[in-house]
């Protein structure tokens, strides 16, 4: 297994890196984005999201640049990227992120007014060409409801449903804050990212990992503690059925990731200890997220959130925290790696 360390704690002109996204576009540009903070302290707080992209599979990576620039006290973080390869001739890149100036996700008020300092607001950016290029805007007015004070994009990567009625349907999960609950919801685009709707709510969920299978139907799964929480939608996200706990996962409640390989197999990672956030684990399933049968062990210390894809070359890349935070790891290696999983 090869790793790189992309960002180390008070290197770059920032005290704290967290939070790690990362997608590959169509030409198999890999793109990872995650936040550059001044100070240990989430959102709200001057925080920035900073951007590296790699052109050879991770081998080499371009220097780190600010994607989006806090502004005083108002910050950007907790990226997501969602990539539509239906979109134009170089596929579309997506990515969302929370936006806050004087409140944050568990601060925010009701309403969807940009001049309000006292809401915190979903905002998405997107490239069409490979991202050289970026625009940027919100959505807030589209996701949050009277009910919802808060609402934010899960971090890390969203997914696409590829095949069957469905398809080209985009997906990004939600987390909400109602007045009475803290859950998740699916939220999607038929229209390459312009408009977004939510559908399943996921009770007790929180950050959600969420991909097309193969056979039109969505999988995803939920941080939560001792188990990950999995669930499956036949409608293309509009209603949730099988939620429950997946005991092959175990959590402490940290964000993981889940995405489709291009031969229908599924890889997710997650921390495999139901009390503390380490030994992180990449697991692989044939039959559809029903059984996790190989993996390997990424980092057996202290570890966090983290983002697997499937490289243009057929290999498999991982970005995560490592080391109580102290440094974003982009790791890769090739399918043969992961071994036969014994419980």
């Amino acid at each position: 297994m090869e790793q790189q360390v992309l960002a180390v704690r008070g290197v770059g002109g920032y005290r704290q890196y967290r939070i790690p996204a990362m997608a590959v576009t169509p030409s198999g540009r890999i793109i990872t984005i995650y936040d550059g903070r001044f100070d240990f302290d989430d959102l709200p707080g001057p925080v920035d999201l900073v951007i590296r992209t790699s052109d050879d599979n991770g081998t080499t990576w371009s220097d780190q640049e600010i994607f989006r620039k806090h502004d005083g006290v108002s910050g950007f973080g907790d990226a997501s990227i969602v990539i539509d390869p239906s979109y134009g001739d170089q596929g579309r890149i997506l990515v969302f992120y929370q936006h806050t100036h004087h409140a944050g996700f568990f601060e925010s008020e009701p309403g969807t007014d940009l001049t309000n300092p006292n809401i915190a607001h979903v905002g998405i950016s997107h490239s069409d060409d490979d991202g050289f290029t970026w625009h940027h805007r919100y959505i807030t007015d589209q996701i949050k409801s009277d009910e919802t004070p808060g609402i934010f994009a899960s971090s890390g990567m969203g997914g696409r449903i590829a095949f069957g009625k469905f398809e080209n349907r985009l997906l990004q999960t939600f987390v909400l804050r109602t007045e009475k609950e803290l859950l998740s919801v699916i939220g999607f685009s038929d229209d390459h990212g312009l408009t977004w709707s939510l559908g399943a709510r996921i009770p007790a969920g929180n950050e959600t990992a969420i991909t097309g299978l193969n056979d039109g139907s969505i999988l995803l799964h939920s941080r939560g503690t001792p188990f990950r929480l999995s669930g499956r939608s036949y409608d293309g996200g509009v209603t949730l059925t099988e939620l429950g706990p997946d005991k092959a996962l175990p959590d402490p409640s940290d964000n993981g990731s889940l995405t489709t390989l291009s031969n229908g197999d599924l890889i997710c990672t997650h921390n495999h200890d139901s009390n503390l956030r380490m030994n992180t684990v990449l697991k692989k399933s044939h039959d559809g997220g029903k059984t996790w049968t190989h993996g390997r062990v990424l980092e057996k210390g202290s570890s966090a959130y983290s983002t697997a894809c499937e490289l243009r070359d057929g290999s498999i890349g991982v970005l995560f925290e490592r080391n109580a935070y102290v440094e974003m790891v982009f790791c890769k290696f090739d399918k043969e790696e992961l071994g036969d999983i014994k419980e």
